[in-house]
This record gives C-alpha cells, sequence and structure tokens, in this order.
C-alpha cells in the first residue's frame, strides 16, 4: 500500500513557504507563480503556520485588510495538522476526514518533507482502488463461455 511519502514523491514538488512578515499580496504571486493553493509561513526555520484561497476570501471581508501591506503571518492559520511520513493511503484520507481540513504536512522524524492536498489523498486512493480492481478483476484469465453445439 502507498505511504503519504509515497505520494509525495509522485507529486514531486517542494515546500512552498513564505516568512511571516511578507506581504499578502507577495505571498499570493508566490501562489501562483508555484500553482499551489496553500502556502506555509514560517518563522526562522520553523512552519509557524498556513495560508490559503481561501483565506484570502474570509480576509477581504475584513476591515483595514490590505493585502499589499497586511502581513501574512496576522492572517494565517496556526496550528497546521500533520502525518507520518509512512501513513497509508487510508490513514491520510482518514486525517483529512477526522480534522475537516483540505492540507496536511508531512513529517518524517523531526523534519517536514512536504504537504499534501485532499486532492492528492483522493488521487492516491483513486489510483490505489483503480490498481486492485485491476490486479483482481481484470489481470485473471477469462473463462470461456463459448457455447459448446
Amino acid at each position: 500500500m502507498k505511504t503519504a511519502e509515497k505520494v509525495l514523491q509522485e507529486k514531486n514538488r517542494p515546500i512552498i513557504a513564505v516568512s511571516a512578515d511578507t506581504a499578502i499580496l507577495d505571498a499570493v504571486q508566490t501562489m501562483v507563480d508555484n500553482k499551489v493553493g496553500a502556502i506555509l509561513v514560517t518563522e526562522g526555520a520553523e512552519i509557524f503556520g498556513m495560508w490559503t484561497e481561501r483565506d484570502l476570501m474570509r480576509n477581504i471581508l475584513i476591515p483595514g485588510f490590505d493585502p499589499a501591506t497586511s502581513p501574512i503571518g496576522r492572517y494565517m492559520m496556526e496550528g497546521v495538522y500533520f502525518v507520518a511520513h509512512d501513513v497509508s493511503v487510508n490513514e491520510l484520507f482518514n486525517t483529512f476526514i477526522e480534522h475537516k481540513t483540505r492540507h496536511l504536512l508531512v513529517k518524517r522524524h523531526t523534519k517536514f518533507i512536504g504537504l499534501l492536498s485532499l486532492h492528492d489523498a483522493i488521487k492516491a486512493y483513486y489510483d490505489e482502488l483503480r490498481s486492485y480492481v485491476t490486479i483482481q478483476f481484470y489481470e485473471k484469465p477469462l473463462r470461456n463461455f463459448d457455447k459448446k453445439k
């Protein structure tokens, strides 16, 4: 069975992060340049939180919110969920559901090695299901149903 780390390897994307004092508009530009819907926020070498497209939708209505000058650290979500690198796709999928989140960090020992989206988990789950169905039902020899006369 595939693990969270294997899904990350197949995704082949580095961690995209900005510092907590980065202006939101600059963070959005980084997200657009990297074609991602979420960005990690760091303070020094530590991951401090996450900011997503949905956060922009919520924050835009806050009085005084100015994406050109507002630091992302003031508006980000703190307390990002993570999973161990060796959890199965099934466990990964259950973690997304349990925490009602769309993004999970993956941690190997003491280091974060990547970020997975719910979409990544759904795709991995689907790929495993398709593989299982193919092996179980389509790679077995077909019986001959020709009627004998």
